[in-house]
C-alpha cells in the first residue's frame, strides 16, 4: 500500500513500523529497521527494489565478503539513526539510506583492492561519484525535497548518513583486519628459547 497520504489512513502495521525522527529514542527499537520497508508510492517501492537488485548484482560482481555483509547489516539502523539530527521531519520511510550505505560498502571493498579482478580505481570512481551525488542533494538543508515522479518527498540527509556510516565502519573493519593480520604475522616470527 502506498503511504503518500495522511498517516492516520495507514494500516496499523505501517503505523507501527514508521520512524518518527522527532520522537528520538522514545519509540520502539524495531522502527530503525522496519521503516526501510515502508514506501510512499509504488514508484518509490519499485525504484528501491530496483536499486536493491542492482546492489545485489554489484556485490556479487565484486565478491563482497562476510566483513562487507556485517558492515552493511550494522549500517541498517545507523543510517536511520542519523535522522535524530533532523527532528523536524514528521516521519521517515524508505530504503534509500540503506542503499547508499550498501553502495558505499561495494565501492570501498573495490577501492581497498579486495574485489579481484576489478581495478581499485573503479572503486575510487564509484565512491567519488556517490559523494558528488550526495553533496549535490544538499543534505544539510532543512526539510524534504519533492520528487514528483515518485510522488514522495526525499530526505537527502539519510543518504549522507548511509554513506558516512558505511565509510566509517568499512574503514574500521579494514583497520581491524590489518591489525589482526599483523598480530598473527608477528606471532609466527617469535621463537621460544
Amino acid at each position: 500500500m502506498p503511504l503518500n497520504d495522511a498517516e492516520a489512513n495507514w494500516t496499523p502495521l505501517a503505523r507501527l513500523w514508521v520512524l518518527h525522527p522527532g520522537a528520538g529514542l522514545q519509540q520502539p527499537p524495531w522502527v530503525w529497521w522496519t521503516s526501510a520497508w515502508l514506501h510512499g508510492s509504488a514508484a518509490h517501492l519499485w525504484g528501491n527494489l530496483g536499486g536493491l537488485a542492482l546492489l545485489a548484482w554489484m556485490g556479487h560482481a565484486v565478491r563482497v565478503d562476510r566483513g562487507c555483509a556485517i558492515v552493511w547489516t550494522l549500517c541498517w539502523p545507523l543510517a536511520q539513526l542519523g535522522l535524530l539530527w533532523q527532528p523536524e521531519l514528521p516521519r521517515y520511510i524508505g530504503l534509500s539510506g540503506v542503499l547508499h550505505a550498501g553502495l558505499t560498502v561495494v565501492a570501498l571493498h573495490t577501492l581497498f583492492g579486495r574485489a579481484r579482478p576489478l581495478p581499485r580505481w573503479l572503486g575510487g570512481a564509484l565512491m567519488l561519484g556517490l559523494v558528488a551525488k550526495v553533496l549535490m542533494e544538499n543534505p544539510g538543508a532543512p526539510g524534504l525535497i519533492p520528487s514528483p515522479g515518485w510522488a514522495i518527498t526525499v530526505a537527502p540527509w539519510v543518504h549522507l548518513c548511509g554513506v558516512v556510516a558505511a565509510a566509517t565502519l568499512m574503514c574500521l573493519w579494514r583497520l581491524g583486519a590489518t591489525l589482526r593480520k599483523h598480530r598473527l604475522g608477528a606471532g609466527a616470527h617469535r621463537t621460544l628459547i
